[in-house]
């Protein structure tokens, strides 16, 4: 129904709307209570190719309002033969009145071409909440999921993150959310970033809380319409399903230049061959060789690029290796296709990959990485043998028979003779002297037990003769329990010019912990409250701002040095006032 009245709406805009930036608000419903949402959409719809929008919608101030979620739509449709381009987009508010009485809705602006358009404020009223008999609430009616993805234009198989949050009114509900399902969906995958929930973010009457963070992988262009994703809610004896809203993507064409080696690789790689095999290649017998790609994009969906087959030698099935982390914005890190390869023939053989390509949607071009080669030379059993000297013989066959008989106790695979070996009187002394180190680290290590129960000893007897007060005690602990800054402002600042965002929001977090245990807080609630009565509302605020700041920030699809830089004098200004 709500999409018949939105399609009616836009329909009537077309019919009346003379100009060529056209803006109207459009409210869903007419009768209007304390506490109960409703839909205010803003259509916006520009004609003309000339027609260049300046700036975002600028929406009014919605302050005796709770916004419980926003949404937008982009529709773009035209006529090539008439010449004309019509951009329509949909912005859609989801409010909830705090207050009774008629209440003012200002006006939005957007400017256009240099200049302002807006909508004329307007007026309604908002009916007190009925007195009725108290009946109990589903938690299902007060908890609800929105799934955030701010980066919604990307590329065919480009990643954009999705930040999975929950909303409501009762803080206990969100610890009765659990088992997330995500949507089974053939156009795009989805990568679980991270399950850990933030803390618990409090703006008027709601409540909002950061339980999931995904990456998601389009496998189609064009519109691409994100499901649900749904979860369960614990009440009592009953569970309750919920589920998110739905997002929709605009998923980019590749370029159609693409080279035939491009296949569905997105991001910025590097391809390596490695020969890991030591020593002289021998014929018929097996070498190993690694095709490696590193790089950060859509890892782990990518086809690698093979050996290429050869009469010289035989390839056997590669082992995949995956050391792929979650970055911020991408997959990052490296995969590795490990081959068996068996020299087919004498003398030199080349090894060669298949060509490359990907698309990088920084620079929105196609690159070609060509074929990686090695070069190795392959000998006969005899010829092996010729060139070996008599204790090369010795070390092989010793070498054989440690490699045979290998004990479960003493793993003689260690004891191998390595090649041109002889006797490595550094190797003895060596061996001598951490025999003797590891006898006398025991005997140390006995000593320092010895006088650690003799400390504990002494220390229960002086807390028994112990005469202070409970408020020194805590005075004590608290001293002890200080927090050293000045060390983790190091840490911080190393990291910021490193520019790894990760390690920088992660050494925060451990900061802010310790900060919160020298308090003797157990959460983030109790640790507020500790710090309005011993700081005062302002270092409060100026907290609790951080702490909503760096959550933002730390999963943001991209992250912008400057702003990490403001985040650290931040930091550097409050904290002393927090901890001294």
């Amino acid at each position: 129904m709500k999409h018949k009245i939105f399609f009616l709406c836009l329909n009537f805009l077309a019919i009346v709307s003379y100009g060529q930036v056209t803006l109207v608000p459009v409210l869903e419903g007419e009768d209007f209570k304390v506490n109960q949402r409703f839909n205010l959409t803003y259509v916006l719809e520009i004609k003309g190719k000339n027609y260049i929008q300046d700036t975002p919608l600028q929406l009014p101030d919605f302050s005796k309002f709770n916004m419980i979620g926003t949404a937008s739509d982009q529709i773009t449709y035209g006529d090539p033969k008439k010449n004309f381009i019509i951009n329509q987009i949909i912005y859609q508010v989801v409010l909830e009145p705090k207050q009774s009485g008629t209440l003012k809705i200002g006006s939005a602006r957007v400017i256009v071409n240099g200049e302002i358009y807006r909508t004329e404020p307007f007026d309604i009223y908002i009916s007190p909440v009925e007195k009725t008999a108290v009946a109990a609430t589903k938690p299902m009616d007060d908890i609800y999921l929105n799934l955030e993805i701010e980066d919604r234009s990307v590329y065919k198989n480009q990643p954009t993150i999705a930040v999975l949050k929950a909303y409501s009114k009762n803080l206990n509900n969100f610890r009765k959310v659990k088992n997330i399902q995500l949507p089974k969906q053939n156009n795009l995958n989805f990568k679980t970033v991270s399950n850990r929930k933030s803390e618990i973010e409090t703006e008027g009457n709601l409540s909002s809380q950061v339980i999931a963070v995904y990456m998601i992988f389009p496998k189609e262009s064009g519109t691409v319409a994100v499901k649900s994703v749904s979860a369960m809610v614990n009440h009592l004896s009953s569970e309750n399903r919920i589920k998110s809203n739905r997002v929709n993507l605009s998923v980019k064409n590749l370029p159609k230049d693409a080279p035939e080696s491009f296949e569905n690789a997105v991001g910025n790689f590097e391809v390596q061959l490695i020969n890991r095999s030591e020593g002289k290649a021998e014929m018929d017998k097996p070498i190993n060789v690694t095709v490696k790609l590193s790089g950060e994009g859509n890892l782990g969906n990518i086809t690698l690029p093979a050996i290429n087959k050869s009469d010289d030698y035989v390839i056997y099935p590669s082992k995949i290796v995956n050391n792929v982390k979650t970055g911020k914005t991408a997959m990052k890190g490296e995969v590795l296709a490990n081959y068996i390869i068996v020299p087919k023939k004498q003398g030199p053989i080349i090894i060669s990959t298949e060509d490359f390509s990907f698309f990088d949607p920084s620079e929105k071009k196609y690159v070609s990485i060509p074929p990686q080669t090695i070069e190795i030379s392959a000998f006969t059993h005899e010829q092996i043998l010729d060139d070996q000297t008599t204790i090369e013989k010795v070390n092989n066959y010793t070498n054989t028979v440690l490699e045979t008989v290998n004990s479960p106790v003493i793993h003689t695979s260690n004891l191998k003779v390595q090649e041109k070996a002889g006797i490595n009187w550094n190797a003895v002394l060596l061996n001598i002297a951490v025999f003797f180190g590891v006898v006398l680290l025991g005997f140390l290590f006995r000593r320092h037990q010895r006088k650690q129960k003799a400390l504990l000893l002494q220390k229960a007897s002086m807390k028994a003769k112990s005469t202070g007060s409970v408020a020194d005690r805590e005075k004590e602990i608290r001293n002890q329990q200080k927090v050293e800054l000045v060390d983790y402002y190091i840490y911080l600042k190393k990291q910021l010019e490193n520019r790894d965002w990760e390690g920088f929001f992660r050494t925060f977090e451990e900061m802010n912990l310790e900060v919160t245990k020298s308090f003797s807080a157990e959460n983030e609630s109790e640790f507020r409250n500790i710090l309005e009565k011993e700081r005062g509302p302002k270092i409060t605020e100026d907290y609790r701002n951080l702490i909503q700041r760096i959550q933002i920030e730390r999963f943001a699809p991209i992250h912008l040095e400057e702003n990490i830089i403001e985040i650290y004098g931040q930091i550097v200004e409050l904290y002393p006032h927090i901890s001294k």
